[in-house]
């Protein structure tokens, strides 16, 4: 895909230079294809890049529901958590009041973001999920 300047470049050089596709391709570092296609083309290129989505579109719907039935919510930061909370999307890291049992260290739960939870210590690196313990 060539930029509109070197379409319109090509398109100079050859209408008002005079100067043969080859000697444009090699003086722009381009193939000879692309001087051909920009010649025969009546309009400059245009990039089209096709719809590709957003991670927010499976709670699109959810999000506008939540703001329709808020609609005082403030713009901030605490109203994407909040947001993120009641949808179940949220990544959220707490420290548990039970010490391991196994070294007596902190243990934090994760979960959050569609994941299930899991609790690990942070000292030992034991791991529990809802199946039991893992490591």
């Amino acid at each position: 895909m060539i930029r509109v300047e070197d379409w319109a470049e090509i398109r100079r050089l050859h209408r008002a230079e005079q100067m043969p596709i080859r000697a444009i391709a090699r003086h722009l570092g381009i193939s000879k294809n692309t001087v051909k296609r920009a010649l025969a083309s009546d309009r400059p290129p245009k990039y089209e890049r096709p719809a590709k989505g957003s991670v927010v579109d499976a709670v699109e719907v959810q999000i506008r529901e939540l703001l329709r039935e808020t609609p005082t919510m403030p713009a901030t930061v605490g109203a994407a958590q909040r947001i993120e909370r009641a949808l179940g999307i949220s990544t959220n890291v707490a420290t548990l009041s039970h010490a391991c049992p196994a070294c007596g260290g902190r243990i934090e739960m994760h979960g959050g973001a569609g994941a299930q939870p899991v609790a690990h210590c942070t000292k030992c690196g034991h791991i529990w999920t809802d199946q039991g313990a893992a490591a």
